[in-house]
């Protein structure tokens, strides 16, 4: 067995190990958003606003996971930045959404010290999902060479977390921002994007 050989079924297992990885993040997030939908699904919570503070989010969080993986199998380009992305935002949404629960047991007077240890274990988990997703091997999957560096790609994949962030965090933007306003800051990222993967993938 060749070099060459070895190679080729290093970067498959790679690949492979992150089709795995974004199956359990997607069907954690299906089971965790429905029992979360359950927990939270108070009127006294989210009053009448519960489906744009509560349903919508879970929604995009979904959604953007099933198309990462759908383009991820299909070894497109921007499967692999959505999967980056993805990962690299719940990363950061994890401690997030420590901070979030811990406003709500402030708010209805409950402790959540115990949610700290699995926040830290899911956070290391998905930062170990991100490190995979930049390993040569699974780059080498989607741009058929080495020549897409990182410091090629890491601002396209920020870019792309932002981006989920932005569809994430819509309804509490709206708020304080003019629609129109995260409107078009949000299509002149999605423009900024399509640019930023068609130089990368040069």
């Amino acid at each position: 067995m060749n070099l060459k050989t070895l190679r080729l079924m290093k970067t498959n297992i790679y690949y492979r190990l992150g089709i795995i990885a974004m199956c359990v993040m997607t069907i954690y997030e299906i089971v965790f958003s429905a029992i979360l939908m359950e927990t939270l699904d108070d009127p006294e919570i989210f009053g009448d606003n519960r489906w744009l503070q509560l349903y919508y989010p879970i929604s995009v969080l979904t959604i953007a996971s099933i198309a990462g993986l759908v383009l991820y199998i299909r070894k497109k380009v921007l499967g692999w930045f959505l999967c980056c992305g993805y990962s690299a935002f719940m990363f950061v949404g994890t401690f997030i959404g420590y901070y979030a629960f811990q406003q709500i047991g402030v708010y209805l007077g409950e402790s959540t010290s115990d949610l700290l240890a699995p926040a830290i274990i899911q956070g290391t988990l998905y930062a170990a999902t991100v490190w995979l997703f930049f390993t040569r091997q699974v780059r080498f999957s989607f741009f058929g060479s080495e020549q897409a560096k990182l410091l090629d790609v890491i601002p396209v994949v920020i870019g792309v977390a932002l981006a989920i962030g932005i569809l994430f965090f819509m309804p509490i933007l709206v708020k304080f921002v003019k629609t129109h306003y995260v409107v078009i800051l949000f299509c002149t990222m999605l423009f900024a994007l399509r640019w930023a993967i068609d130089q990368s993938t040069k």
